[in-house]
C-alpha cells in the first residue's frame, strides 16, 4: 500500500504543468528562440567530401530530431548509392538506396541524378530560427552556410556547433517597434575549452549586450560596460544559463553553470536611459562585433518589461532545469 505522504507527492507531481515561459504575466516576451525547436531547414545541404553531388535538406525540428547527418556508405550512381542518416551524429540508419525524393522524420531529402562517393557527407542547413512568442520575431541565418545543430555533449539539449558566431539575427524586433525601455535576456549555451573576449547576444546599437571578457568574467553593455559584482566567471567546459536585466536604474545579472555555485550581482548602476534596441543577434552583437566562435549557443529569451521577481525565477530555474543546469 502507499502511504498519504507518497500519494500526496505524486499528486502534486502529476498537477504540476510544464514549464512554458509564456506563461509570466509581469511583461511582454519579445523573443523566445531554442535551437532544437522550429528551425527551419532550406536549400543546399553542407555538403563534404570528394565531388558531392548537391543534395537539398529541408524540414522544421524538433527536439527528438534536432537536425540530419547524412553519409554515403556505398557510392555509385543514384539508386545503386546507399545513404544512412542520423540526428544526432552518433546513431546512423540502416542503409537505403538513394531515391530522388526521400522523407526522414521531418526532413525531405532529395538526391540528384549523379555520382556519390564514400566519402559524401551532408548536414542540413539551418536558415530560420522560430521565436515562439506571438511577436513572430523569427531570426534569419546571415550566410549562406552556417554552423550545423548537434548534440550538447554536456548533458543538455542540441545546441549550435562552435562555429555559431553571428548566425541567426532578428533586424527590425517586435515587427513595427524598437525596444527602449527596460527589459530582460536569458541565454543558455556551453562555454569553449578556453574563454575569449566575446558578445553572447546583443543588439545593434550598443545598448543591450550580454558579454564575457578574455578573463571569463560575465559583463553587461548598456550605455557602459561593467562586469557583474561581484564577479560572476565562466568556466571553461560547462553548460551555463546567463540572465541579464536592465531596469533604468540598474543592470543585474546572473550566472548559472553546470555543478557551481550561482552569482548574482549588479552593473552599470545609476544607468541612465538607453538608446533603442532596434535588432537582436543570436550568439554575437547584431553588428557581428565580438564573435563567440567556441560558444554553443542553444536558447535565448527576451522580455520588454520589468518582470517581477517570481516571474524571472520562474524562467531561470525552467531554462536551467531544461538544459540540465544544476548548481
Amino acid at each position: 500500500m502507499r502511504g498519504p505522504g507518497i500519494c500526496l507527492a505524486l499528486d502534486s507531481l502529476i498537477r504540476t504543468p510544464a514549464f512554458n515561459p509564456l506563461l509570466i504575466t509581469s511583461a511582454t516576451p519579445f523573443l523566445w528562440c531554442e535551437t532544437d525547436m522550429g528551425t527551419t531547414f532550406s536549400g543546399v545541404a553542407i555538403a563534404a567530401g570528394t565531388a558531392p553531388p548537391v543534395v537539398t535538406i529541408t524540414g522544421v525540428n524538433a527536439i527528438a530530431t534536432p537536425t540530419l547527418k547524412v553519409r554515403i556508405p556505398v557510392g555509385g550512381a543514384r539508386g545503386t548509392a546507399t545513404y544512412e542518416t542520423s540526428y544526432d551524429g552518433t546513431t546512423w540508419s540502416a542503409p537505403a538506396a538513394t531515391l530522388a525524393t526521400v522523407n526522414v522524420g521531418p526532413f525531405t531529402l532529395n538526391f540528384p541524378v549523379g555520382t556519390y562517393n564514400v566519402n559524401n557527407t551532408y548536414d542540413a542547413n539551418p536558415q530560420t530560427l522560430a521565436d515562439m512568442t506571438a511577436q513572430a520575431n523569427h531570426m534569419s541565418a546571415i550566410a549562406a552556410t552556417g554552423p550545423l545543430i548537434a548534440a550538447n555533449v554536456l548533458g543538455g539539449r542540441a545546441a549550435l556547433t562552435i562555429a555559431a558566431s553571428r548566425y541567426f539575427v532578428r533586424s527590425v524586433l517586435t515587427n513595427s517597434r524598437a525596444v527602449s525601455g527596460p527589459m530582460t535576456i536569458i541565454l543558455v549555451g556551453v562555454s569553449p575549452g578556453s574563454i575569449a573576449s566575446v558578445i553572447l547576444s546583443g543588439g545593434g546599437s550598443n545598448m543591450r549586450d550580454t558579454r564575457i571578457s578574455a578573463a571569463g568574467l560575465a559583463g553587461l553593455v548598456s550605455t557602459v560596460l561593467s562586469n557583474i559584482s561581484p564577479a560572476a566567471t565562466l568556466s571553461a567546459n560547462k553548460a551555463f544559463q546567463f540572465s541579464a536585466s536592465w531596469n533604468g536604474v540598474n543592470s543585474l545579472g546572473e550566472l548559472r553553470q553546470q555543478s557551481l555555485p550561482t552569482v548574482s550581482g549588479t552593473a552599470n548602476p545609476g544607468d541612465p536611459a538607453a538608446t533603442a534596441l532596434t535588432s537582436l543577434g543570436f550568439g554575437v552583437h547584431a553588428t557581428s562585433a565580438g564573435l563567440p566562435t567556441g560558444y554553443q549557443i542553444a536558447a535565448m529569451f527576451a522580455v520588454d518589461g520589468l518582470l517581477s521577481a517570481g516571474d524571472l525565477a520562474y524562467l531561470r530555474a525552467g531554462f536551467a532545469q531544461r538544459y540540465s543546469i544544476t548548481t
